[in-house]
């Protein structure tokens, strides 16, 4: 089965508890693992891991990635969803 996320409350950078400015969390990777780690663990992602998914997620940008903001979200979700952290506490 699996773990499935739903990408389009962040790619359709949908209002929700942790949007409260509604700008695009996309442009913002520190502001994108701070909504993803809220909404996984009910806390913000910490430490190495957070350093980790932070520099992967920088690495797709408007100047190398046609759909970049996507890219981001997806690999942000897939990281912040393989930590430690996350699998313990699913």
């Amino acid at each position: 089965m699996g773990t499935a996320v739903k990408l389009c409350a962040l790619t359709d950078n949908a209002d929700d508890a942790y949007d409260t400015d509604n700008t695009d969390d996309t442009a913002n990777a520190a502001k994108l693992l701070v909504r993803l780690s809220m909404l996984a663990f009910d806390h913000t992602l910490n430490g190495e891991p957070r350093s980790e998914v932070f520099e992967a997620v920088g690495i797709s940008t408007a100047a190398n990635d046609a759909d970049w903001r996507t890219s981001r979200v997806r690999t942000a979700a897939y990281l912040v969803c393989a930590t430690p952290n996350y699998q313990v506490q699913r």
